[in-house]
C-alpha cells in the first residue's frame, strides 16, 4: 500500500499463525495446504526477545530467509532487528529502538 503523497515508499503485510511445535519455545506456522512457493516460517522466544523467521524457496533454486527480532529493553522499550539474507548474503538490515511516549 502507498500512501498519496509518498512516492517512493511501500507496504506489505502478512498474517501468519503460529502454534506450538513441541519443543519449549519454538513455535510453527499453522497453515492448510501451505506449498514451497508460500515458504515456511517458525518463531522462537528466549531472554525476552521474539524471533521469527520466514524461509522462501525462490525459483532458481535459492533461498531468502528474513528475520525480525523483538527484544524488551530494561527501560520497558523495545528493540527491533531485521535483517534480509538471499543465498546466505546479507542484503538488508533494518535497527529501531523504540520507547513509550509519555
Amino acid at each position: 500500500m502507498q500512501s498519496p503523497g509518498d512516492k517512493g515508499s511501500k507496504t506489505k503485510s502478512s498474517k501468519v499463525v503460529f502454534g506450538p511445535s513441541g519443543r519449549p519455545g519454538i513455535y510453527t506456522a499453522r497453515s492448510e495446504g501451505t506449498s514451497a512457493n508460500e515458504g515456511m516460517s517458525w518463531a522462537s522466544i528466549g531472554d525476552r526477545a521474539l524471533t521469527v523467521r520466514l524461509l522462501h524457496i525462490l525459483d532458481d533454486g535459492t533461498y531468502e530467509i528474513q528475520t525480525y527480532q523483538r527484544s524488551l529493553t530494561d527501560d520497558g522499550g523495545m528493540f527491533v532487528f531485521f535483517r534480509s539474507d538471499l543465498d546466505g548474503a546479507v542484503m538488508k538490515v533494518v535497527t529501531a529502538q523504540l520507547h513509550k511516549a509519555k
